[in-house]
């Protein structure tokens, strides 16, 4: 059995995934308490999450990933219209705070020196320091099975 480990620190079962937690259970009880401490102090709104959430989804191409929906987010106004907008969200009408969210993303997932001056004012602009920590959790959640299906490690 796989397991999935959802923001509020809640192991969920999850095809297709390696529990980490197995790996490494120090590093993973430490995400987790990281990650509900960050969500406490004042979490970005779920509608953004789900938006970077979802945009990391179509960049890796997991369609397990594309399937789910947040219901958080839905009740918060993350619709099928929203989450389109991921794929070409410079050109959609997503307000500017969630572009540079969707910005940061893309940085962070696909090229790390896309992280301009210029990006990073407009993170801490739009973000708190612990919105931005959340952010990254986010996305080094979500992304930690990539290097295990590279090496051959996942379930699949």
């Amino acid at each position: 059995m796989t397991l999935r480990l959802d923001l509020d620190g809640t192991v969920r079962d999850r095809v297709g995934a390696v529990d980490t937690s197995t790996l490494i259970p120090e590093l993973d009880q430490h995400k987790r308490r990281l990650m509900k401490e960050a969500y406490r102090l004042g979490g970005i709104d779920p509608v953004t999450g789900e938006l970077v959430r979802f945009r990391n989804a179509r960049l890796q191409d997991c369609h397990v990933c594309q399937a789910f929906r947040d219901p958080n987010a839905r009740e918060h106004g993350a619709t099928e219209d929203k989450l389109a907008a991921v794929d070409d969200y410079e050109a959609s009408d997503l307000p500017e705070d969630q572009k540079v969210a969707l910005r940061f993303a893309d940085a962070y997932l696909t090229s790390p020196a896309e992280l301009t001056d210029e990006l990073r004012a407009s993170m801490r602009r739009d973000y708190t320091p612990v919105q931005i920590v959340e952010l990254v959790l986010r996305l080094s959640a979500t992304t930690s099975n990539r290097v295990l299906r590279t090496l051959g490690l996942d379930a699949d």
